[in-house]
């Protein structure tokens, strides 16, 4: 086999650089569907009922509140990306 070129070398070397340069990057998709059965919370038998979500210190989400509900419906979806370690140690 002949060496390789330069032509080919500097392709090499391009595809490395841009291997180096690129970032990981993830994501997660939540839905959040509902609830039953909840406890009281209220004076009036009910709730008020919402979700907190957190992902590491950078991510975090806050439902609707759904009022007067033992049994709360959402269908709520959200989405977090994340760089390159952006999630921390904690997950």
């Amino acid at each position: 086999f002949p060496p390789p070129s330069s032509k080919h070398s500097l392709s090499l070397n391009k595809i490395k650089q841009n291997m180096q340069d690129t970032r990981v990057i993830s994501s997660i998709r939540i839905k959040l569907i509902g609830a039953t059965n909840l406890r009281s919370a209220d004076l009036n038998g009910k709730s008020d009922p919402f979700c907190k979500l957190s992902i590491g210190p950078n991510h975090k989400w806050r439902s609707s509140t759904q009022p007067r509900t033992l049994n709360p419906v959402w269908n709520e979806e959200i989405s977090f990306h994340f760089d390159d370690g952006s999630i921390g140690s904690s997950c």
